[in-house]
Parts: C-alpha cells; sequence; structure tokens
C-alpha cells in the first residue's frame, strides 16, 4: 500500500510481505515484552537503510543498473523512504538517551521526500552510465509478482523471486514517512540526502572492489 507522509500513529498490519510482517511480530513481541514488566526499550523505524557495509540494499540495485536490468514499475516518480547509515545510527543513540523514547516508535529517514527517479538518475549519473527509461505497467508487474511467489513456494526455492512484494514496495509504492515525531522528541535531524550519501557510499565500494562492472 502506498504511505504518503504515514506517521506513527497508523496501526501496523500484516502486508503479506514476509519481511515486512517479520517487523510487525517484531514490534508486538516488543509491546509485549515491555508489558509484562521488561526494560525500556525505544522501537525505531528506520527506511531502505544504505552507505558503507551495505551488502544487501544498494548492491541489487547498483547489479539491476549496471546490466541494464532494472525497469521503473509505472512512472518511477513513487517516493522513498531512504536513510543514510550514519544517519540511523544518530537516531538510534538518540532514543537510547532520552529518557522520554521509553516505550516510543519513530520513523527514521533522510527527511526529503525523493523520488525513485531521482535517486536512481542521481546513482547512474556518478556510475557514469545511462538512466534506465524502461517501464511495467503497474497491474502487469502485480500479476507478474504474484505469480513469480506461488512458483518460489512450490519449489520450495531458498531465494526470492526477482520481483516479490518486498520490492515492489521500493519499485512502486510510496513510503514517504513522516519523521516529525523523532525531529521534535529526540532532536533528530538527518545530514544526508542521496546527494551526499550515495558519493561516500559508492567511494566505499570501490575501495572495497564490490564496484560492479559497468556492461
Amino acid at each position: 500500500m502506498h504511505h504518503r507522509g504515514t506517521d506513527e500513529s497508523a496501526p501496523c498490519r500484516r502486508s503479506g510481505d514476509v519481511y515486512a510482517d517479520s517487523k510487525v511480530e517484531g514490534e508486538r513481541a516488543v509491546a509485549n515484552y515491555i508489558g509484562r514488566g521488561g526494560p525500556e526499550v525505544a522501537i525505531v523505524r528506520p527506511g531502505f537503510v544504505y552507505g558503507p557495509g551495505d551488502r544487501q540494499f544498494l548492491p541489487r540495485l547498483l547489479d539491476a543498473l549496471s546490466t541494464r536490468q532494472f525497469m521503473y514499475v509505472g512512472t518511477g516518480d513513487k517516493r522513498l523512504n531512504i536513510v543514510y547509515v550514519d544517519d540511523l545510527i544518530d537516531a538510534l543513540l538518540l532514543a537510547g538517551s532520552t529518557p522520554a523514547a521509553a516505550g516510543q516508535a519513530y520513523n527514521v529517514t533522510d527527511g526529503t521526500e525523493t523520488s525513485l527517479r531521482t535517486f536512481v538518475g542521481f546513482l547512474c549519473e556518478q556510475l557514469g552510465i545511462p538512466a534506465p527509461t524502461r517501464h511495467v505497467p503497474p497491474p502487469l508487474a502485480r500479476s507478474v509478482c504474484y505469480a513469480s511467489e506461488l512458483v518460489a513456494r512450490l519449489r520450495h526455492s531458498k531465494s526470492a523471486p526477482r520481483l516479490n512484494r518486498g520490492r515492489m514496495r521500493f519499485l512502486y509504492y510510496d513510503q514517504l514517512y513522516s519523521i516529525d515525531k523523532a525531529r521534535r522528541q529526540l532532536g533528530y535531524g538527518p545530514r544526508h540526502t542521496y546527494r551526499e550519501g550515495l558519493p561516500l557510499t559508492l567511494a566505499w565500494y570501490q575501495q572495497a572492489g564490490l564496484l560492479p562492472a559497468v556492461s
């Protein structure tokens, strides 16, 4: 589903996406633990985390772009909920040192309304490759997504299909979350937009020999 300024007051619901549902169940377990007299806990909900050391989120995107396999679902104007790793660490430290944060949940992003097209375009500019132009209609992408997941389950596949509900969240659905609560209660102020964070991240990949070959 789309999120366009969703804040922490919105209920956490299962969506059928295994990864996202695991986060919902994790929060419920933490809430139950607190309710039984457990220690003080603050819940931090980061967006897509990228930065030096990331071997999950950005590497997959880099691989798809460098091999010209990336396609937008729809127009590519969907909004991201990205956060640079150093800003996430700042938020975690603030949540852990602010007494009023006990029992609270906080969305953590870079605070911008960056579109997927803008993010990908800047990334391609940094890599020196053409930005992707191919699109897939959302109804077709959804059909492929559910069919791929069904086939993967029937085959007991140990790896996720190339298009699944988790990737649809990144490629199509607006994922714009409000961080006003973190700003107000924690004093959180993100220091990196994609324009500051991506060059630092790519420099680390280059030093580590992890940049994909551009075809």
